[in-house]
């Protein structure tokens, strides 16, 4: 991936760590990029996957805070290239969001689903390597089984008797 594990909290970049490669960070401004789109046509100001997306950066902000502002004998050291990346980290959603108006509404299930489809990606990846030398993880595993089963089951069980009805 072009952000070598950075978005779920370890580096694969082993040769210089004080530098963020220009590929990782094309592919965190893709990323926010994407998952903006669908904001478009969002009725609820704080809807739920605005909460999620705001909920979900704010991680990957402070991992690129610390990778970007780096401290040096004491002294926080601050360049006008970690600003302009870390606004341009900001501003990637919004920007989506923007060109996501000139989209068919019709297209938001499709963005859903790439956006859905990194999600799962990145989900998948930490929990195949989040411990050391990637071995699978059998209690992780059944958490996650645990996690979709709760999900169904509330489904399964919720009352959907109030959907297409305006209150």
């Amino acid at each position: 991936a072009l952000t070598k594990g950075f978005e779920h909290g370890h580096f694969h970049h082993h040769n210089d760590h004080n530098i963020l490669p220009v590929a990782l960070m094309v592919g965190l401004f893709i990323h926010a990029f994407i998952e903006g789109i669908p904001l478009a046509n969002e009725e609820h100001k704080l809807s739920p996957y605005l909460l999620g997306i705001v909920f979900h950066n704010l991680p990957i902000s402070f991992i690129l805070g610390a990778f970007l502002f780096n401290r040096k004998e004491g002294k926080s050291t601050t360049s006008y290239p970690s600003i302009l990346i870390v606004a341009l980290f900001a501003l990637a959603s919004p920007m989506g969001m923007l060109l996501g108006n000139y989209f068919n509404p019709d297209l938001q299930p499709y963005f859903l689903a790439i956006v859905g489809g990194i999600f799962l990606h990145i989900s998948s990846v930490i929990i195949f390597e989040s411990n050391k030398n990637h071995n699978i993880d059998w209690t992780k595993i059944g958490l996650v089984i645990f996690g979709v089963s709760l999900a169904l089951v509330m489904h399964l069980f919720h009352d959907h008797s109030h959907v297409g009805h305006h209150h």
